[in-house]
Order: C-alpha cells, then structure tokens, then sequence
C-alpha cells in the first residue's frame, strides 16, 4: 500500500487525489458497505476501488487477520461494481473468482497446448460419504483427462499428484499424494476442516516442476490528463 500511494501516485499526481479508506474488522463489515451511499460520495475525475484482503473459503477466526470469507468480499465488489466503481486491484469481481478458486485450472487442463496438469475436482459430499470412493473416482477421471488430450493413460504405480484447495494461500492447503488411501487422507483433512465452508477439493495429476513463477504487472502510464 505504501508503495502505491507514497512512491507511485504521489510523485505522479502530487495532491490532487482523494482516498476513501474502510477498515475491515470482521468479514461481516462488508456487507454493512452501502456501495449506493458511497460511490456518490467520491469527487475525483476517476473513480476505482481497490480491496487489500485476503478470501478464504473457511469463517472468521482471530489467529488470521486480513483473511475474509470469500463469498462475502465478491459480493462487496460486485455491490460497487454495480455502481459504476471499477475494482482496479486485484482485479474484476469475475476474474478474480476465477483465478482465487483456481477453477481455471479443471477448465484448461483438457487443452494439450495449455500445459496445465490434468485436474478435476471432488464434491464435499463426496469426500464425507466415502473419501476412498471419491479418491478412486478422482484418480479415474484424471486418468480419462490425460487419456483424452495425450492420447496415453500415465503409466506412474501407483498414481500420484496434489490435492488442493481453491481460495488459499502460500500453499497452506496443499497436499501432496501417492495411491488411492493416501489421496482419500489428504481429500478429508482438506474437506473436513473446522469452520470450513469448502465445496470441492481439487486434484491434480503430479506435474515435475523446480521454481514457481510469480509474475506482477503494473501500468506506467499513471498521468494526469
């Protein structure tokens, strides 16, 4: 934030910018935002919106502070967005719901030319009526991606890969697994947390990889016209 506001737009636009800050204590603040009441209320030129929270798919707790519950911050920014305020950071309500559940990933995974790893994703009912049975399903339904797009059913004994959660960060809901038991452990500590409000555990195909790449773009063309 402070690089944004003191080494970025300052130097840029001087004083001649408004800033409206909420402070979130509880993911319940954000449904007390009346997007209809402060929109109006902002003068400048261009209006955006940016959210500096975290969305989790579990409730509120105090050991984790800046995490929200996911379902409430995308109503909040859709709230503002239908009001004419664009969400500049950290992106479009709509995308940015794709990219934090990490749903991309089960759609692009059929394309070959994608290169992402085969990934399908297991009810939470699944998993609570019978977590060996929907770990067995997934590894099938991985195998039948694979089959589709490559042509070959992986030959690894016994299967392996990862078992994630959408909406969570700096992989704290990341498990690695070998064979159907091991998947069927890692879908019920995933699905069965408390205060979890998870829909779908997702799995993926074991992809062998040295470096994850994090990538951050920003405009240079700040300017006043």
């Amino acid at each position: 934030i402070n690089v944004i506001f003191e080494e970025t737009i300052w130097p840029t636009l001087g004083p001649s910018y408004e800033v409206f800050s909420v402070f979130i204590r509880c993911s319940e603040d954000l449904a007390r935002l009346n997007a209809a009441t402060i929109v109006p209320l902002l003068r400048g030129r261009h209006k955006v919106a940016m959210y500096f929270l975290w969305p989790v798919v579990f409730q509120d707790n105090l050991s984790s502070p800046g995490y929200v519950n996911q379902a409430q911050l995308l109503g909040c920014m859709q709230n503002f967005e239908a009001c004419g305020l664009t969400t500049r950071y950290p992106h479009h309500s709509h995308l940015y719901r794709l990219l934090i559940t990490k749903e991309w990933a089960s759609y692009l995974s059929w394309a070959k030319e994608m290169m992402t790893p085969p990934t399908t994703k297991v009810p939470r009912a699944l998993i609570v009526h019978d977590p060996l049975k929907a770990a067995g399903q997934a590894i099938a339904a991985i195998q039948k991606i694979r089959c589709f797009r490559d042509g070959a059913v992986p030959t690894a004994d016994p299967p392996r890969g990862v078992a994630k959660l959408g909406s969570s960060w700096e992989a704290a809901d990341v498990r690695v697994w070998s064979g159907a038991p091991q998947l069927a452990y890692a879908l019920k500590e995933l699905g069965e947390q408390p205060s979890s409000q998870v829909e779908s555990v997702m799995v993926q195909d074991w992809c062998d990889f040295d470096i994850e790449i994090r990538l951050f773009w920003v405009e240079a063309e700040l300017r006043i016209d």
